[in-house]
């Protein structure tokens, strides 16, 4: 008898089987959707595997097929398993993530008549069955004047790599390198180690030119939306028949279109932020991580929680393509792993602007002009830039007019009823409102205090970009001023037209968020400006000071990129901080080397793995007894403890940490921290969690750093 096992879109940890009717045998593949009876329902599932038993075993029969032709290709079934094993998730999740709602949900005629006619046709596939690469009489050898290879078969004509640029020696080198490994057709993974402003946008077009020119696909993933118009640009110009873009913003219709693109195998590339890395490619050849430290890799709102920097590595493997992690600042996971030769790095030591020294970064104590949001240095230095007719960036931490809202009589607090999280202040749809980050909720703001009933006491607390601007605009009113940040992102399409004003030099000066430290270019940037360096640092993390330290210096990377030489003032209430006198010094591989050895001390990634186990119910006393039953039962394994002190993990050891109170949820919630030097061991773990009994109105959520 035929058996099909069957994974559904539910957050359960296993899998089902069905009989399959003689009629469908012929037909039904490994990787097609079907339909099959599911208690009193009939759901919509995909088929994972195809087995043949012997025994009476009764199994209800598939009711139908909805693909002829299976729309998930092996690799990425493949891809989903280890989805399932590596984030600890129920496999229709995994399955979830790499076969989004766009496809899963779309009958397979109204696909089909979505495509488009391929130029390459293809069957949907898996990577194995790709074909083989054109032959090839070397590599790309340099920008300036490269003959253009032999496309493969068919391909579509690739106008040779030019670039408008004269470039360095540096990227020349790291060009013609990366190149070589391009052509092998192997698994490659390099790090792209440059400094701002030092010309790997060149190094990916040369690669993705390349990859094309072989007759492959390419891959460039960006950690933001706003981001990829102006990437685009450069893309089309170059290669203007082949480039499309994927983000969560695209239409559905156009997801679809470029979905199926991918998985026809046609030579294409594609420019999107992580979902991206889920695309069905058929002849993927180059995969490039931008800024691959950005914590907007990671995915954390929902299950898998997943970093897309690990899944396009497993993508390049499967495809034996190369990988290009780009960063000024590699994370410390990918620093770690390039000195242990996992990664092989490759370096631009230059700068490609007109001024090719980084920009001089000045750290002013706060603590001397309390209660100023701008300090008369800064000031004075926005005011020189103006005159000289020279563009200024600030950057805050905050949208909105404060981070949070008191009162100043009695110190009352306003937060969020659903989830406790400390209440915004800003402008939203129009209004002046409160509201919450966590859950969105808004809140008018109260005539009085609630807390002491006195009137015209209420504060904000923190610089959010509103309060900035409406700052700037009493101090430099006649100056035109643009702000930047998730709002405005969201009510201008990605911030393109605002961006496109300043870069045109519409305005003086661009208050933003983080979004603006992100490899955007503005020539005429010569002063930045960060008004609250501490928000940055003191969070309950143990990567604050990396990230902290990504940020500013990314951020000082902004300015001076055209003729007139960079500034840099960063306003704190603690300069004597580590992380400002290595921002200062601008010196990447010492604060490496150091933050490297107190995460060695203290047992931090990526010496260790490290898991969160979430317990949550309505009923708080519920969430936490549980949370603690299952303490319990992690610490009577036989090689579970709580640690003491600095002790050192040894191998198969596992640490047990709290449970601890989480704030800032819609229910209350109880953390569980463990650390483990082996994956498996913290699986293990999670797995005894997972099966234990727990009563229904408690949920657990796992996360795996």
């Amino acid at each position: 008898m035929a058996i099909a096992e069957v994974a559904f879109a539910l957050p359960i940890f296993k899998t089902f089987h069905y009989a399959i009717p003689a009629r469908m045998s012929a037909v039904l593949q490994r990787g097609a959707r079907i339909r099959a009876p599911f208690g009193s329902r009939r759901m919509a599932g995909v088929v994972v595997g195809i087995h043949e038993e012997h025994g009476s075993r009764v199994l209800k029969e598939i009711d139908s097929v909805m693909d002829p032709t299976p729309l998930l290709p092996d690799e990425l079934l493949d891809l989903a398993h280890w989805l399932s094993w590596r984030y600890f998730c129920p496999l229709g999740d995994a399955i979830q993530t790499v076969f989004p709602s766009h496809i899963s949900s779309c009958p397979f005629e109204k696909l089909i008549r979505t495509a488009t006619p391929p130029a390459h046709p293809g069957p949907l596939s898996s990577a194995k069955g790709a074909a083989a690469p054109p032959a090839h009489p070397g590599p790309l050898s340099s920008a300036k004047g490269a003959a253009a290879p032999p496309a493969a078969p068919g391909a579509p004509a690739v106008k040779p790599f030019a670039s408008p640029y004269v470039l360095t020696q540096d990227q020349l080198s790291a060009i013609s390198r990366l190149g070589i490994k391009l052509w092998e057709h192997k698994n490659h993974s390099t790090v792209l180690f440059g400094l701002p402003a030092s010309g790997k946008t060149e190094v990916y077009l040369a690669l993705i030119h390349e990859a094309l020119a072989l007759g492959g696909q390419a891959l460039w993933m960006l950690p933001e939306i706003s981001l990829t118009s102006s990437f685009m640009e450069q893309l089309k110009s170059r290669l203007p028949s082949e480039v499309r873009v994927l983000h969560s913003r695209v239409p559905a219709k156009s997801r679809r279109q470029v979905w199926l693109e991918a998985a026809s195998g046609e030579p294409m590339a594609v420019v999107g932020t992580r979902s991206a890395c889920f695309l069905p490619f058929k002849n993927l050849r180059c995969v490039i991580v931008d800024e691959e430290q950005d914590e907007s890799y990671r995915q954390e709102q929902a299950s898998p929680r997943y970093h897309a920097r690990e899944v396009a590595s497993e993508r390049a493997k499967a495809h034996e393509a190369l990988l290009v992690l780009g960063s000024s600042t590699p994370s410390l996971e990918t620093y770690f792993l390039a000195t242990e030769k996992a990664y092989e790095i490759v370096s631009l030591n230059s700068r490609v602007s007109p001024v090719k020294e980084l920009p001089e970064v000045e750290i002013v104590n706060r603590r001397l002009e309390p209660g100023s949001l701008f300090c008369g240095r800064l000031l004075e230095k926005i005011e020189a830039r103006i005159a000289k007719k020279e563009q200024v960036i600030l950057l805050v931490n905050r949208t909105g007019i404060g981070r949070c809202f008191y009162c100043g009589k009695c110190g009352w607090l306003a937060r969020c009823p659903s989830c406790g999280t400390a209440l915004a202040h800003g402008i939203y749809s129009g209004q002046e409102q409160m509201r919450c980050r966590q859950c969105t909720e808004t809140s008018p703001v109260p005539p009085a205090c609630p807390g002491c009933r006195a009137e015209g006491g209420m504060e904000h607390k923190g610089e959010g970009t509103l309060k900035v601007v409406s700052s700037l605009k009493r101090e430099f009113p006649q100056s035109r001023i643009l702000r930047l940040d998730r709002d405005t992102v969201r009510d201008t399409r990605g911030g393109g037209s605002i961006l496109q004003d300043f870069t045109s030099q519409e305005a003086d000066i661009l208050v933003g968020t983080r979004l603006l430290a992100k490899g955007l270019h503005f020539s005429n940037v010569s002063l930045l400006g960060i008004l609250d360096a501490d928000a940055w640092l003191y969070q309950s993390d143990f990567r604050a000071s990396e990230k902290a330290f990504h940020f500013f210096f990314h951020a000082l990377g902004r300015a001076g990129r055209g003729p007139s030489p960079g500034e840099v003032i960063i306003q704190t209430f603690h300069p004597e901080h580590p992380v400002f006198g290595a921002v200062h010094r601008k010196d990447y591989l010492r604060f490496a080397e150091e933050e490297l050895e107190f995460r060695r001390d203290l047992g931090y990634a990526p010496y260790v793995q490290i898991g969160h186990m979430e317990v949550s119910s309505v009923k708080k006393e519920l969430a936490e007894n549980y949370a603690h039953e299952l303490a319990e039962k992690i610490l009577a394994l036989p090689a579970a403890l709580r640690p003491a002190g600095m002790a050192e993990l040894m191998e198969g050891q596992i640490a047990v940490l709290g449970p601890a109170a989480v704030h800032g949820r819609p229910a209350p919630a109880f953390s569980i921290l463990l650390k483990s030097k082996r994956l498996d061991d913290l699986l293990d773990a999670f797995k005894l969690a997972q099966q234990s009994p727990r009563p229904s109105a408690v949920k657990i959520k796992f996360s795996v750093e």
